[in-house]
C-alpha cells in the first residue's frame, strides 16, 4: 500500500493499488460525462444570450478565456498542486446536485452554477488548489458571459433608456433644438425618436466592461483596479450614448435619417463603442501614470515576475493532461454511472424542450386569423364601441408588431381594448408603459376569480399616473390556442401555486419520454398575443370606474377567445 501527500490539506493518505481506477485517460472519460450532462442547460442558455443584443459578445469572451488558458499554460503548471480526493468527491456531488437541479428546473441560473462547479472540478482535478488559484483571473471573466437574474437587466435598459433621452435633451437644448420630452420619448418639429434597446447604452455597457476586464486581466491587475475601471467605463458609457442619441436626433431632422435605422444606425454604434473604449483606455493611462509617479516601481515587469516565482515555490510541476484518479474505484464508479444517468436525462430534456418546441414553432403563423372589428360586438355591458383600428409598427418596434384597437365608451370613461400581437412569450407592458412616461404600480398574477370572472385566469393590473393624468392598464396573454400564457417565475413570487405549477411541468417535461405527452406538456404554441385594456383619465379613478374596468377586460377577453381567430386555430 502506498503513501502519498497530498499537498492542499498537509495530510497524508493511503491509496489501495486494487482498488484505483486507471489513468488520466479515466479521468477525463468522467470529465466528458460532466460536461455531457450540461447538454440541455447549454442548449437553453447559449441560445438565450445570443438572442438578446447585449450579450451577443459572449462568444468573443469565451474565445478569450480560452486564450488565456493556453497562454498561460505553464505559469498554471508551475502552480500545480496535488489535489485532495475528499474535495474532488464534494466538488463532484455538488455539480451532480446543481445539474440536476439545472435540467429539472430549467433554471438558467442554477444551469450557470453547475456549470462553473463543473469547470472548477475539472481544473482542480488536474491541478489542484495552486492551479486553480493561478486560474481564477480567467475564470472571473466568466461573470462577463452570465445574464443577470431576475429580468434585471430589462430593468437596466429600462433605467438606462430614460438616462439616455434625458441628457440627450439636456444636449439638444445646449445646442437650441426645439424638442420636447415624454418619458423616453424626444418629439421634434418634424419627428419622433423612441430610443430602443440598443440604444439605452446597454450593449455599449455590458461590452465595454467586458474589454476594459479583459483588458485588465491580460496586464494582470488587482481587483481594486479593475472595479475602477468598470466605473469609469459607466461614465463613458453615459456619456458616449447621450451623445449618439442627440447626433441621430439632430442628423435626421437636418439632413438624413439613414443614421436612424438600418446600416448607418450600426456604424454609429460601433463608432460610440470605439469613442467609449478609447476614452476608457486613454482614463486607464492616465491613472498608470500617476501610480506611477506616487510609486515608481508600480507595474515594474521584473517586480511582478519575482513576485509570481514567490508564490510558486514548493510547488509540484507536473503535466496538465494526465489527471491522476486519486479517489477509489468504488466512488469512482458510482460517479460514472450517476453521470450517464445525467447525461440521458439532459438528453430528454432537450428534447422535450428544445425540438418538441421547434415543431411548434413552424406551424404557419397565417393560420391565425386576423382580428377584424366584427369580432366584438358594438356594446359589451354598459360600453359602446366607437372606433376599431389596426397600427403596424413593424417588425423592429420595441412595442408590439400588430395592434388591433377597439375603442369603447362609457359615460366619461375611455377604455381601448386591443389584441398586441406576436410575441415568443409573456410580455410586460409595465416596461412599455414607464417607458412612455407613466409611473405605474403593477399587480401581477391578479386571480381574476376574485373579480367575478369564473375563468380560472389571471391577469396583471397597473394603476398610473402620468402630470395630471390617470390610468389604468389590465392585461394577459394567450397562445394560438387560446391557453394562457404565465408570466417568468420571477413575477410569481406572491403566488406559491404559480410557481409550484411551472416547477412541476418543467420536472414533467424532463422526465417524460413520450413525445406525445411532452408537447402536451411543455411550452407556448407561437404566436402568443396579449389582450389589454388601457383606460386613461383627466382624474382619478374610482373604485367603481376600475369595477367596470375590469367587467369590460373580461368580457372582452371572453369574446376574443370566443371568436374565430381562436375557435378556428390550429
Amino acid at each position: 500500500m502506498a503513501t502519498q501527500t497530498i499537498a492542499d490539506t498537509g495530510e497524508s493518505i493511503a491509496t489501495d493499488p486494487s482498488k484505483s481506477v486507471g489513468g488520466g485517460t479515466t479521468v477525463w472519460c468522467l470529465l466528458a460525462l460532466v460536461a455531457c450532462s450540461h447538454f440541455a442547460i447549454a442548449l437553453k442558455y447559449f441560445p438565450r444570450l445570443w438572442s438578446q443584443g447585449h450579450y451577443q459578445y459572449f462568444p468573443l469572451v469565451l474565445g478569450v478565456i480560452a486564450w488565456l488558458f493556453w497562454s498561460r499554460r505553464s505559469e498554471i503548471a508551475n502552480a500545480k498542486t496535488v489535489p485532495s480526493p475528499k474535495v474532488i468527491v464534494g466538488l463532484l456531488a455538488a455539480d451532480l446536485v446543481a445539474v440536476l437541479l439545472a435540467t429539472l428546473l430549467n433554471s438558467s441560473a442554477v444551469g450557470m452554477v453547475s456549470f462553473a462547479l463543473a469547470l472548477i472540478t475539472a481544473i482542480y482535478w488536474c491541478v489542484g488548489s495552486g492551479g486553480l488559484r493561478a486560474s481564477m483571473p480567467m475564470l472571473s471573466l466568466l461573470v462577463f458571459v452570465t445574464p443577470l437574474p431576475l429580468d434585471m437587466d430589462q430593468h437596466l435598459i429600462m433605467k438606462m433608456q430614460f438616462l439616455a433621452s434625458h441628457l440627450a435633451s439636456l444636449l439638444l437644448d445646449s445646442v437650441g433644438a426645439i424638442h420636447f420630452r415624454n418619458g423616453v420619448i424626444l418629439t421634434t418639429e418634424n419627428n419622433q425618436f423612441l430610443p430602443e434597446e440598443a440604444c439605452s447604452g446597454i450593449r455599449s455597457l455590458f461590452s465595454s466592461m467586458a474589454a476594459i476586464a479583459i483588458y485588465g486581466v491580460v496586464n494582470r491587475y488587482p481587483l481594486w483596479r479593475h472595479l475602477m475601471n468598470l466605473v469609469q467605463v459607466l461614465f463613458w458609457v453615459i456619456i458616449g450614448n447621450a451623445l449618439r442619441v442627440a447626433t441621430v436626433i439632430i442628423v435626421t431632422d437636418n439632413w438624413t435619417d439613414r443614421i436612424a435605422s438600418g446600416t448607418g444606425h450600426e456604424v454609429l454604434g460601433l463608432l460610440v463603442f470605439l469613442f467609449i473604449f478609447a476614452m476608457a483606455m486613454s482614463t486607464d493611462r492616465l491613472l498608470t501614470v500617476i501610480l506611477r509617479l506616487i510609486l515608481p516601481a508600480w507595474q515594474d515587469s521584473q517586480s511582478m515576475q519575482y513576485r509570481f516565482q514567490s508564490t510558486t515555490v514548493n510547488h509540484v510541476s507536473s503535466s496538465l493532461l494526465n489527471p491522476t484518479p486519486l479517489i477509489n474505484s468504488y466512488a469512482f464508479g458510482a460517479f460514472f454511472v450517476l453521470f450517464t444517468g445525467a447525461s440521458l436525462l439532459s438528453a430528454n430534456a432537450s428534447y422535450a424542450r428544445y425540438w418538441v418546441d421547434q415543431e411548434k414553432q413552424t406551424v404557419e403563423l397565417d393560420r391565425l386569423l386576423v382580428p377584424k372589428q366584427e369580432h366584438l360586438p358594438s356594446q359589451l355591458g354598459d360600453w359602446q364601441l366607437s372606433k376599431f383600428e389596426h397600427t403596424y409598427r413593424g417588425e423592429d418596434a420595441i412595442q408590439a408588431q400588430d395592434s388591433y384597437i377597439w375603442t369603447y365608451n362609457r359615460g366619461d370613461l375611455v377604455a381601448l381594448v386591443s389584441i398586441d400581437c406576436p410575441w415568443s412569450d409573456w410580455h410586460n407592458l409595465d416596461w412599455c408603459y414607464s417607458a412612455l412616461g407613466w409611473e405605474t404600480q403593477p399587480n401581477f398574477l391578479v386571480s381574476s376569480d376574485e373579480h367575478g370572472d369564473q375563468g380560472g385566469r389571471a391577469h396583471t393590473e397597473l394603476t398610473m399616473t402620468q402630470d395630471h393624468m390617470h390610468g389604468m392598464v389590465i392585461f394577459s396573454s394567450v397562445d394560438r390556442q387560446g391557453e394562457e400564457v404565465l408570466p417568468p417565475l420571477s413575477y410569481r413570487s406572491q403566488t406559491m401555486s404559480g410557481f409550484l405549477q411551472q416547477v412541476m411541468g418543467n420536472m414533467a417535461s424532463a422526465l417524460t419520454f413520450d413525445p406525445a405527452a411532452q408537447s402536451e406538456i411543455r411550452g407556448v404554441a407561437l404566436p402568443a398575443s396579449t389582450l389589454q385594456l388601457f383606460a386613461p383619465s383627466g382624474r382619478e379613478l374610482t373604485d367603481e370606474d376600475r369595477k367596470e374596468l375590469r367587467k369590460l377586460f373580461f368580457s372582452f377577453r371572453q369574446q376574443v377567445l370566443a371568436s374565430p381567430r381562436y375557435q378556428t386555430a390550429q
